[in-house]
C-alpha cells in the first residue's frame, strides 16, 4: 500500500464512480453534500478538505479526508473499498492518521486530536474506529441529517490523540 498526495481530476472521478457503483455515496455522504461527479471534484479540491488516498497496485483502496478544522484538531471521514474490507482496513486507516498527524507549521505539530462523527446505526464504521484506537466521547441525539431518508440521526463522537498513533509501529497484519 502507498500514500497518494496528488490525484488527477480523472482519478478522482474514477474514485467517485467506484463509490457510486458500490452504492457507498449514500453512506459516506449521508448528508447529501455530494451526489454528482462535479460536486465530488469541487469537494476534493476545496482547500478545507485535506484528502488522502491509499492505493494498492495502482488501485484506490481507501479515500479519507479531514475538514471542520479547529485550532489543534479536525474531523476525519473515510471510505474503504472491498479490496481491503476485513483485511487491511486498519493498516490503511493508520496510514492516513500518520500522514495527517505529521503536518507541521514552523516545526510544531498542526494537529493534536482527530475527531469523528458517525451515525450510531453504522456499526461497521464504529467498530472500525474502535479498532483504530479512537476513544468514545458520546452520542448526540438527532444531530446528523440523513438526506436520503429525510430524517435526523443520532451520531457518535470519537477522537484519537497524536500520541496514540505516532509512537506505534504498525504492519499490514496489525
Amino acid at each position: 500500500m502507498r500514500n497518494e498526495y496528488s490525484i488527477s481530476d480523472f482519478g478522482m472521478v474514477n474514485i467517485f464512480r467506484k463509490m457510486q457503483k458500490l452504492d457507498l455515496i449514500k453512506v459516506v455522504f449521508a448528508g447529501g453534500e455530494v451526489q454528482t461527479e462535479e460536486r465530488f471534484l469541487r469537494f476534493a479540491k476545496n482547500p478545507r478538505n485535506v484528502v488522502h488516498v491509499v492505493t494498492e497496485d495502482d488501485v484506490c483502496v481507501q479515500i479519507s479526508w479531514l475538514n471542520k478544522w479547529g485550532h489543534n484538531h479536525a474531523f476525519c471521514h473515510t471510505c474503504m473499498f472491498p479490496e481491503i474490507w476485513g483485511k487491511r482496513t486498519i493498516w490503511a486507516g493508520r496510514l492516513s492518521l500518520k500522514y495527517w498527524f505529521g503536518f507541521e507549521i514552523d516545526g510544531r505539530p498542526l494537529l493534536d486530536v482527530i475527531m469523528s462523527k458517525t451515525s450510531l446505526k453504522n456499526d461497521y464504521i464504529n467498530r472500525y474506529l474502535d479498532r483504530m484506537g479512537f476513544r468514545h466521547l458520546g452520542v448526540v441525539p438527532g444531530i446528523s441529517k440523513d438526506f436520503y431518508n429525510n430524517t435526523n440521526q443520532d451520531a457518535v463522537f470519537k477522537y484519537i490523540k497524536r500520541e496514540d498513533v505516532l509512537w506505534k509501529e504498525y504492519t499490514p497484519e496489525s
